[in-house]
């Protein structure tokens, strides 16, 4: 179940861990792969040419690439910066490849991810 584990080094798994024993601590159940940073799963599609293909059919490279472009998009989000031309070139390729994400098999989607907000879940 936990196959991704052996792909990340002991020092971030083990800051997941703490990351999930701190959610629990404020009754907040998650698993330990919702407590990686983006950089971690931008790993572990990288590294698993099983992930690579099931989802995202780059190469180790490009995908390594495109993560440090979502991580960039995603501190200047963050810290209210202006956008570069990196973070449109992110924002284009994310866009792109959210068809892919979405046209996956269900077992692979939270099937409560897909559902739009109700207007009074929105405050």
């Amino acid at each position: 179940m936990d196959a991704w584990r052996e792909l990340l080094s002991p020092t971030r798994i083990e800051k997941a861990e703490q990351l999930q024993a701190e959610r629990v601590r404020r009754n907040q159940q998650v698993q330990l792969v919702d407590c990686l940073q983006l950089s971690d799963k931008g790993q572990l599609f990288a590294k698993s040419d099983e992930l690579r293909k099931l989802f995202w059919n780059r190469s180790r490279n490009e995908i390594r690439r495109i993560v440090k472009e979502l991580e960039s998009l995603r501190n200047n989000l963050a810290h209210s910066q202006p956008y570069t031309q990196e973070n449109w070139n992110a924002i284009l390729r994310l866009a792109g490849s959210l068809d892919g994400f979405l046209s996956n098999q269900t077992e692979y989607v939270a099937t409560d991810s897909l559902q739009p907000y109700e207007s009074d879940e929105i405050r």
